[in-house]
């Protein structure tokens, strides 16, 4: 508002919705597409958000080390995915669907968002009949549940009496999990974290971390259990290289310094920062960066590592690399929250999803289960991922909730094949 109070010509968004919830970007494009419409202000926007630009911008430039490498209008730049892999941006994930489908699905034209994907999907499909499908859900586990590495019992917190902010929480993590936590905006999300660190107090019930409660335990003791990643990684790296930001955690912890050192070259091997571990860390890449904030906790060996919005303002290169390696970690035994807005993250990564609302938990269960649930997340500011939407609009054909783009095609290429077998066999008699 205070930049088109001038009525400017140009209004430029540098990252601007990179920290908003889904409702809130969904507002802001809007505005930028109604002054460019009313108005005739041209809107450059600076953006991750790749299915948004897909639906809303007309250009796209794309720069990769400080050149532009592509300038096109946006149906025809989003037709050479090469240079989008080579800069580390993320094609919308219709337009990943259509060109992992072509080979088999003739499009009128390349879909950029769902609503010109559907009605050739719909064709398609509906040339078959609906067969059982092989993605249903599998059934829960009936394995009995081990002792929670986290336990929030009946927990309320209030900053100051009598405005509470989180109401009655219950909640049990179990070792292994990789859960994430999901909300709008101020819904406590950021509380409920710094209470199971122990940075806070309950002002009513309790907090456990491998069986010891909060209340009582030194936040220096919870932090050989329980390891945090800030969301800015220059928060949280001091030492001047790259070997020292590791070695201060394991100095803390009183380590023998040989087992000190030990450490050290495993995690410089395990993270591949043995080529850097002599630079001083803010050179780093922001993506290397964050690699190294999670190193230096992984060497203390946590049992738990919180991660809050570790992909803010990361382009999908880093972001990828970052989940990947919380993924890897949580393959090993390490149990992972993960604090995010990016549901499309959340869908790829996540087993399980907590949904936080105004101080309360409304939500949680199987990370499909949550991302089908369109009006939950509506109601806390969220929308699901564009591969879920486009499910939900085929579910009436057979389609299940598809986490990722390459599950959906999964889907669709089984009823393709169902359609061929018939057809295959007639011709063989």
């Amino acid at each position: 508002a205070a930049a088109m109070v001038t009525m400017p010509d140009v209004l430029v968004l540098d990252e601007a919705t990179s920290e908003l919830d889904a409702v809130m970007v969904q507002k802001i494009f809007d505005l930028c597409a109604q002054f460019n419409q009313e108005l005739g202000t041209t809107i450059v926007i600076v953006s991750h958000e790749s299915e948004l630009l897909a639906r809303y911008a007309k250009r796209l430039v794309l720069l990769d080390q400080g050149r532009i490498v592509l300038d096109a209008p946006m149906r025809t730049a989003v037709q050479q995915a090469e240079f989008f892999l080579q800069a580390g941006v993320r094609l919308p994930q219709i337009t990943q669907v259509a060109e992992l489908l072509t080979p088999q699905i003739t499009w009128p034209t390349l879909p950029l968002i769902e609503e010109e994907a559907l009605p050739t999907l719909r064709q398609v499909l509906t040339e078959r009949p609906r067969a059982d499908s092989p993605f249903a859900p599998s059934p829960p586990s009936s394995a009995p549940p081990s002792t929670p590495i986290i336990q929030v019992e009946n927990v309320r917190f209030a900053y100051r009496a009598p405005a509470t902010v989180l109401h009655d929480i219950n909640l049990a993590i179990q070792p292994g999990e990789f859960t994430a936590i999901i909300g709008n905006n101020g819904s406590g999300k950021s509380t409920l974290m710094k209470l199971i660190l122990g940075l806070l107090r309950p002002t009513a019930g309790r907090v456990r971390i491998d069986g010891v409660e909060t209340r009582h335990a030194k936040v220096t003791d919870l932090a050989r259990k329980i390891g945090f990643i800030f969301q800015e990684p220059n928060d949280q790296l001091f030492a001047n290289t790259v070997a020292d930001e590791i070695r201060f955690g394991l100095q803390n912890l009183g380590l023998p310094e040989p087992e000190i050192e030990q450490r050290l070259a495993a995690t410089l091997q395990q993270f591949g920062l043995e080529a850097v571990q002599t630079m001083f860390p803010r050179f780093l890449a922001r993506g290397d960066k964050q690699k190294l904030c999670i190193a230096s906790i992984v060497a203390m060996q946590p049992q738990v590592l919180l991660l809050d919005e570790p992909t803010t303002g990361q382009d999908h290169r880093d972001a990828r690399q970052i989940l990947e390696l919380a993924q890897t970690l949580n393959e090993q035994g390490l149990t992972i929250l993960l604090v995010t807005h990016d549901l499309s993250n959340v869908a790829q990564y996540a087993r399980r999803v907590i949904v936080v609302n105004d101080g309360v938990i409304i939500g949680d269960g199987p990370t499909a289960m949550i991302m089908a649930d369109a009006p939950l997340l509506a109601s806390c500011h969220l929308a699901p991922p564009q591969i879920v939407r486009l499910s939900l609009a085929l579910a009436d054909l057979g389609i299940t909730p598809a986490l990722t783009p390459s599950a959906f095609v999964d889907q669709v290429q089984v009823r393709l094949n169902h359609r061929l077998a018939p057809h295959m066999g007639s011709v063989a008699s």
